[in-house]
């Protein structure tokens, strides 16, 4: 029986070889066809080892693509097939006919068309073995589409398909071949675009902050706000502070999860806070230095008011005042009310030490003051008094004139004294004016009784009103004088003839 069918067997070979040799190209695959029914109805066992020959040649001088390709299943020459490697249209076939016969050993393992068909073809039993060799994550994601749900989490995790480039080509190689594997890439790149998503979104968040921050201080140092700018700026950039921290640490924890899922992230490193050596104290608003410097001024005027100073203290406290005032060293500028504040005092402060000068080197001698006069005295007083005192009162208000001390200026003790003196010195002279109107009044009306009495031989009485006049004529008041000496002569006259006749005869 063995022989009858390997007589069979030969004269089929005889018969497909002659009809190949003697075919067109359609009549060649025609034939291979037939050749491949029969082996697969049973009707032929194996093709003779001289139709094997055959093929073989048949192989190196086939021009037909189609017929190069339907004869590498019946070609046994490791050589001729290794020649068609270099043929992009025949070499994924021919590869995998050399998988089938290429022993372990043999170089041609590692030509690329053999590793990669070797990949394609592998049964699920070798998925774990294939993965220990695999180079590309085209040749991981062709063993994870192969392998058994068992080795499916042993492939998913190897390093060749943890990165993004090779999640895209196990998703694509997937696509419709493999549920679980094009899932998986699915997540895994839904995941890290989310992650890019968070990434991009902490560093807006950190610019948007840094920006921000950025204006703040750039204003600040141009504008240079006053105490409650200051606190109301650092405020805010504490605040940006602690949300560019959040976002600082949204973008850390972005940049990990992406290197996690193998991105790489070179450019989302943490550039450094614009608030680096920035002072975020925020002062205390009762200890404002300009402040400090109105207050100064303020108490000053307060003191002077009850105790006064001399011109080396008012000096004293201009100067340093204007000096802490441009100089204070804060961080901020004084508001608009507490530099008017401070022009106004020290202003008035300079117009003062400007007035203590004028004081200073004025002529006003405080030891010429007359005393104060009492009443008595006043009454008593002669006109060369009521003259002295006029003479120093024109002279002194003429002083205070020129002094033209401001209303709005504590007085001087010195020129206090001074004003004081004029104001008593003028009352005083009203009244010595006015006393001296009287007296010339009383004069003239004493020499005016005196001519009366004279006139009605009352003696007595004419001499105590001519006595009254002279003693008014003594104290200046010299108007009447020519009266009083025509009545002196007179009365003298009537005493000497009274005299001579009350006398002894």
């Amino acid at each position: 029986m063995l022989k009858t069918f390997f007589n069979s067997d030969l004269r089929a070979g005889k018969k497909y070889q002659q009809q190949f040799s003697n075919g067109d190209s359609a009549q060649r695959l025609h034939v291979l066809n037939q050749i491949n029914e029969a082996k697969a109805a049973g009707s032929l066992n194996d093709i003779p080892s001289e139709l094997q020959r055959f093929f073989n040649n048949a192989l190196a001088v086939e021009q037909d693509i189609q017929v190069k390709i339907a004869l590498l299943p019946w070609i046994d020459d490791l050589d001729a097939l290794a020649s068609l490697l270099e043929d992009g249209a025949t070499a994924q076939p021919a590869a995998r006919r050399l998988v089938e016969l290429t022993p372990a050993d043999s170089p041609l393992n590692d030509n690329p068309w053999l590793v990669a068909e070797r990949f394609n073809t592998a049964p699920a039993d070798q998925v774990r073995t294939l993965a220990r060799i695999a180079t590309t994550s085209e040749q991981m994601a062709t063993l994870a589409i192969r392998a058994p749900m068992t080795d499916l989490s042993f492939i998913l995790d190897q390093p060749l398909l943890n990165s993004e480039q090779s999640l895209i080509v196990l998703e694509k190689a997937s696509r419709g071949r493999n549920k679980t594997c094009h899932k998986h890439a699915r997540e895994r790149l839904d995941a890290i675009k989310k992650g890019r998503q968070a990434l991009q979104h902490a560093q807006q968040r950190l610019s948007e902050s840094d920006e921000t921050i950025v204006k703040i201080i750039a204003q600040q140092q141009d504008e240079r706000p006053d105490q409650d700018g200051l606190i109301r700026n650092r405020t805010r950039l504490r605040l940006l502070a602690e949300k560019r921290e959040s976002a600082a640490n949204e973008l850390s924890i972005a940049v990990e999860n992406l290197q996690q899922m193998g991105v790489e992230t070179q450019s989302a490193a943490i550039p450094e806070t614009p608030l680096a050596g920035f002072d975020l104290t925020i002062p205390d608003p009762k200890e404002n230095l300009y402040q400090e410097v109105i207050d100064t001024l303020s108490q000053f005027f307060n003191d002077i008011e009850k105790h006064g100073a001399d011109i080396e203290k008012a000096t004293s406290v201009l100067q340093q005042t204007n000096e802490n005032w441009q100089t204070s060293g804060a961080d901020y500028s004084p508001s608009n009310d507490q530099q008017q504040n401070f022009d106004r005092l020290s202003a008035r402060l300079d117009r003062y030490v400007a007035k203590l000068q004028t004081l200073q080197s004025s002529a006003i001698d405080l030891t010429a003051i007359p005393q104060p006069l009492t009443a008595e005295e006043i009454a008593d007083a002669n006109k060369d008094l009521t003259k002295q005192r006029q003479q120093w009162l024109k002279t002194a208000t003429r002083e205070l004139k020129a002094l033209s001390w401001p209303k709005d200026l504590p007085l001087p003790e010195h020129a206090e004294t001074l004003q004081t003196a004029v104001t008593r010195t003028r009352n005083e002279v009203a009244q010595l004016t006015e006393q001296n109107i009287q007296a010339s009044h009383r004069l003239k009306e004493f020499v005016k009784d005196t001519q009366a009495q004279l006139a009605n031989g009352h003696l007595k009485q004419a001499i105590q009103n001519l006595a009254q006049a002279r003693k008014l004529q003594k104290l200046g008041y010299r108007e009447c004088d020519a009266e009083i000496n025509t009545l002196s002569s007179e009365l003298g006259e009537m005493r000497d003839w009274q005299n001579y006749a009350t006398e002894p005869k």
